[in-house]
């Protein structure tokens, strides 16, 4: 069985609504460096059974869960590309001289290994904000697809 119109179009607006809370929490929280995570926040549903699907870039997982102090170190390549898209300087050693960009990516690698990274759950905040909504307008859009579909059968 196929959901009906009112129900796809109800859907699809609570999708795009969560979407866009999930961008401004991404913007509220500044943890937007070159923009992929926020790029990649999008949805998709089964015009078949009303199932809505999100996705987002795989980096959006640390955001969104975090980093266990004490854990592995991230990868170093992840991290020296975020460092040079937020624009984080050189570091300077003792004497003053300038250091390596891998001294640099190491140093920050080691930082979050030790102290982890914060949880900042811009999706499940979004998800929860939207549902309120959801269960009401849900309630009335199958209502007015059943009785559509009553209609069309008299």
């Amino acid at each position: 069985m196929q959901i009906g119109p009112n129900t796809y179009n109800m859907e699809r607006e609570w999708a795009q609504h969560v979407v866009a809370l999930a961008k401004a929490n991404l913007i509220r929280g500044k943890k937007i460096a070159a923009g992929t995570l926020y790029n990649s926040v999008s949805y998709s549903i089964n015009k078949q059974t009303g199932e809505i699907d999100f996705y987002y870039a795989p980096e959006g997982e640390f955001v969104e869960s975090g980093r266990r102090p004490n854990s592995r170190f991230p990868p170093p390549g992840a991290i020296a590309k975020w460092a040079k898209e937020k624009g984080i300087p050189q570091f300077r050693d003792k004497k003053g001289r300038y250091i390596s960009n891998d001294t640099r990516t190491f140093l920050l690698s080691r930082a979050i290994a030790i102290k982890g990274i914060r949880p900042f759950p811009f999706f499940s905040d979004a998800i929860e904000q939207a549902t309120q909504q959801l269960y009401n307008d849900l309630e009335d859009a199958i209502i007015q697809d059943i009785e559509d579909s009553i209609d069309l059968e008299i």
